[in-house]
């Protein structure tokens, strides 16, 4: 009988200390953010950029003194419209992608991918180059104009 509830025993114990530690391994992927690195052109004059999502502009973004701007993608749709404003001009950004849907682990299961990244109309920028970055869920885009 001992016998019986020292296994019974040991028994919930192992199991209390796999439940405890099976978590989500903080290391998912499930989170990454979709990010556009946007190098301005040297001398360029926008003052703001913000995202549309369908007709709704997005949270509108100050561009300071630097010629770099970190904006989110969109997640729920396989481009994103971004629009660039100066006090004189406004100009469009539109960059395409693959959303693919990848599993993790069993752990931390599925998680969204993006790659295949392309500018499409409507884009109002005459030469825009894309950049890798080492996550493929961020980018580096270029605007030469």
């Amino acid at each position: 009988m001992k016998m019986r509830i020292a296994s019974v025993l040991l028994s919930v114990v192992l199991l209390s200390y796999l439940l405890a530690f099976s978590a989500c391994d903080p290391g998912c992927n499930s989170e990454a953010p979709f990010t556009a690195y946007i190098h301005l052109a040297e001398g360029s004059l926008y003052t703001s950029v913000y995202g549309l999502d369908g007709t709704r502009p997005g949270k509108e973004i100050q561009i300071y003194s630097s010629y770099q701007v970190e904006m989110p993608l969109a997640r729920n749709q396989d481009k994103t419209v971004l629009i660039f404003q100066s006090d004189t001009r406004k100009d469009t950004l539109s960059i395409q992608y693959v959303l693919t849907p990848k599993l993790q682990s069993t752990k931390c299961g599925f998680y969204m991918d993006a790659d295949q990244y392309k500018i499409v109309e409507p884009t109002s920028f005459s030469s825009v180059e894309l950049g890798n970055y080492p996550s493929p869920s961020q980018i580096n885009v270029y605007i030469h104009d």
